[in-house]
């Protein structure tokens, strides 16, 4: 077998999957201790990224920052754009109500 060199790929905020995916190949190749994970991923944030997200979250394992990095910037998943939907229509249908009850006063005052 060949020795292929495998090159860790910098996170910039796009693209959070094939990061994840590639960074676990990486692991994966070079047999990386589960220990020293969160360590090589770390020095691998882009320096945008980097500050923000280590001031929100502190993290114990590769595990729980691959998770983390996945929810903050990969895809919108169905449930979140159904929650979003049906937040949506709660508003319409509580300003409809607001509405109503502000033409009724309307009405009211003009009868008295």
């Amino acid at each position: 077998m060949r020795n292929v060199k495998l090159e860790f790929p910098n996170f910039n905020g796009q693209n959070v999957l094939e990061w994840v995916f590639k960074a676990e190949q990486f692991f994966d190749y070079y047999k990386v201790p589960e220990a020293e994970k969160l360590t090589v991923a770390e020095m691998h944030l882009d320096q945008v990224i980097n500050p923000l997200f280590e001031m929100n979250q502190p993290f114990l394992t590769w595990s729980d920052m691959s998770d983390a990095l996945e929810f903050d910037f990969g895809p919108i998943c169905a449930c979140a754009s159904l929650i979003k939907l049906l937040n949506h229509i709660a508003m319409l249908s509580c300003f409809g109500i607001y509405e109503a009850m502000t033409q009724t006063r309307k009405v009211g005052t003009m009868i008295i």
